[in-house]
């Protein structure tokens, strides 16, 4: 763990290992002539700041994810 007054100390530090994991291997991934940015909601109980609120859905409590979406439905 970095100190708070360490500059990549955030909200999000104990996850960015995985993020930059995952941002090596979907560079990896050729892109197609066609896409589309999509989101999707993911429903949860957990008890974490980046949820939102959101009354007319059956599950409440969602964390929203962006996708980047082509012709294969990736």
């Amino acid at each position: 763990m970095k100190p708070r007054d360490h500059p990549d100390h955030g909200r999000l530090h104990k996850l960015r290992p995985v993020v930059d994991k995952l941002n090596d291997r979907f560079q990896s991934i050729p892109l197609q002539q066609y896409l589309c940015v999509d989101r999707q909601l993911c429903a949860t109980k957990g008890r974490y700041y980046v949820k939102q609120y959101l009354l007319a859905k059956p599950h409440k409590w969602e964390y929203k994810l962006y996708m980047l979406c082509g012709t294969d439905g990736f």
